[in-house]
């Protein structure tokens, strides 16, 4: 695959309807990419609101999140009847969800170490068996790492796409 579009792809061959989940949308760019492509319905989680920058150091952490959730509502305009924001952290927004409920989850979100390793945790039990577990940033430490320490015990293969996105199949 050469970048994470082709990615959608490959959800869309596998899943035609169904749920997936976002985790970090930011201003709903890639949201916008999915819908085009996928027929299924779509939650996007985010906090949508500034965070300690101790906490969280990116440039998505900024003060105009009403701003920010403009944006990703426009992104997704036109598919609101199937694309759903949760205002929430991903702690809160796992529990909407039961075990192996979710067709395609995309992580996205806070980029350090104990933040990744935690949403992976949380988040895998939710994808059902032959779901495709994705994200974005794999040329981060972090997101190696936390990917590296839960795949240590289990036999799923991490694969890399070009633009740094990469994918698990349950």
């Amino acid at each position: 695959m050469k970048n994470r579009i082709e990615l959608i792809n490959l959800f869309q061959s596998k899943y035609k309807l169904g749920r997936a989940v976002e985790i970090g949308t930011y201003e709903g760019e890639y949201a916008s990419e999915i819908l085009k492509t996928w027929k299924g319905d779509l939650y996007l989680i985010d906090i949508w609101r500034k965070v300690n920058n101790a906490e969280y150091s990116d440039s998505c952490n900024r003060q105009d999140y009403i701003n920010v959730m403009y944006k990703c509502c426009k992104n997704i305009s036109g598919h609101e009847d199937r694309c759903h924001m949760i205002r929430t952290n991903s702690e809160n927004a796992v529990k909407l969800f039961n075990d192996e409920s979710l067709d395609f989850i995309y992580l996205d979100a806070n980029h350090k170490y104990e933040f990744v390793k935690a949403d992976i945790k949380l988040w895998f039990s939710k994808l059902r068996k032959g779901g495709i577990f994705a994200g974005h940033d794999i040329q981060l430490d972090s997101i190696r790492n936390a990917l590296s320490y839960f795949l240590k015990e289990r036999t799923n293969e991490v694969t890399g796409v070009n633009n740094s996105a990469w994918y698990i199949i349950k």
